[in-house]
């Protein structure tokens, strides 16, 4: 069986705002995931609760490397990789209101470096 050699395609040079808003939400699945991940390790490990909880983290996990996978076939490389750094903002938030965790101002300002350099990223033209 012969197989082409179609070239790749190529992402769009800038990514939509559709796009950035999937992207976030899919961000949002890996970064509650983490969320999974550390409730589970409050369980003995191999205990039931922790099997479950643990499981159903790499079961959400691999789902999101298949979706990562589509994000990358459709936006910019540095876009991409440039957005996941939001898991910080979306894990800092959600273990302020799930696990009561305190927000210092400098994780706050870390943060909006982040989204400023982000901002820089995906509004630049890729000159």
């Amino acid at each position: 069986m012969e197989q082409a050699n179609e070239p790749l395609a190529q992402p769009q040079k800038r990514a939509s705002w559709k796009l950035i808003v999937l992207l976030q939400l899919a961000i949002v699945l890996f970064a509650g995931c983490t969320l999974l991940m550390k409730v589970a390790a409050q369980y003995d490990m191999f205990s039931w609760n922790w099997i479950l909880l643990y499981g159903l983290g790499v079961f959400i996990l691999a789902g999101y490397a298949l979706v990562w996978q589509q994000f990358l076939k459709r936006m910019p490389l540095v876009t991409v990789y440039a957005n996941r750094a939001t898991a910080m903002f979306w894990s800092m938030i959600f273990g302020y209101f799930i696990f009561h965790e305190t927000i210092r101002w400098n994780m706050i300002v870390g943060v909006l470096i982040i989204f400023f350099g982000i901002y820089l990223v995906v509004t630049s033209d890729g000159e």
